[in-house]
C-alpha cells in the first residue's frame, strides 16, 4: 500500500532478496515493480524457489509494515493494511497448487507471528477446505 515514495518501495522490494544474516536468497528475484500514483499501491512480484519463497515473503512483508504508517496513508483505493494480497503460483510442473497453498499457510502464520496486531485471511487452495475465492 505504497507508490508514491519510490524509495521505500525499493526498500521492500530489496527485503525480499535479504537473508536476516545479510546474505541473499537463492534463486530468488524480483521480477516486477507496479507502481500506481493515484491509488498510492505497488506490486512487487517475487519469483523464488518454493524452499525459499516463505522466507522473502515474508522478509518483505514485515519491512512493509515496518515502513508504512497506514495512519497517514492516503490513495483513492481502499486498503486492508500495509500488505493487502500475497498470491502465491506455481510457475513449473514441479511445484503444485498444494505446495503454494502450503507456503501461504505458512506465510499467514508468519507474518502473524511477526507483525503485532496483523491477520491474514486465506482464499484459494490455501483456504482449506473451503478453498473460497475473492469473488
Amino acid at each position: 500500500s505504497e507508490a508514491r515514495r519510490r524509495h521505500l518501495v525499493e526498500t521492500v522490494a530489496t527485503a525480499a532478496l535479504s537473508t536476516s544474516e545479510g546474505g541473499k536468497w537463492e534463486e530468488t528475484t524480483v521480477l516486477n515493480i507496479f507502481n500506481d500514483f493515484e491509488y498510492n499501491r505497488s506490486v512487487i512480484t517475487i519469483v523464488a524457489t518454493i524452499d525459499s519463497i516463505r522466507e522473502a515473503v515474508l522478509s518483505a512483508s514485515q519491512k512493509a509494515c515496518e515502513l508504512i504508517d497506514m495512519h497517514t496513508h492516503t490513495g483513492v483505493h481502499p486498503c486492508m493494511g500495509a500488505v493487502d494480497l500475497i498470491p502465491i503460483y506455481p510457475l513449473g510442473e514441479e511445484v503444485g497448487v498444494e505446495d503454494c497453498a502450503r507456503e501461504a499457510r505458512a506465510v499467514a502464520q508468519g507474518l502473524t507471528e511477526r507483525v503485532r496486531g496483523s491477520s491474514a485471511f486465506l482464499f484459494g487452495w490455501a483456504d482449506s477446505p473451503s478453498q473460497r475465492g475473492l469473488a
